[in-house]
């Protein structure tokens, strides 16, 4: 349940202030602590928005992406 949510939730959280240059430590503190707990490596195990192909998009086109992607039914 720890993995879960760190890579499914907090990874994602953590990535899109990174890409804006923006800290989020009380998000990076909790994934550190799921590490330390589970072990592995849970950043690059997550869902993080340079791995999904927006790495070098600016914040507005990641927006756009993300809001025209639809959910199968």
């Amino acid at each position: 349940m720890i993995r879960c949510a760190a890579i499914g939730s907090l990874v994602p959280l953590q990535s899109g202030p990174q890409l804006a240059g923006i800290p989020v430590p009380a998000t990076s503190a909790m994934i550190e602590l799921a590490h330390q707990s589970i072990g592995g490596d849970l950043l690059h195990a997550g869902r993080r928005l340079d791995s999904m192909g927006f790495a070098y998009a600016d914040l507005d086109n990641i927006r756009t992406q993300l809001d025209t992607m639809t959910v199968a039914t």
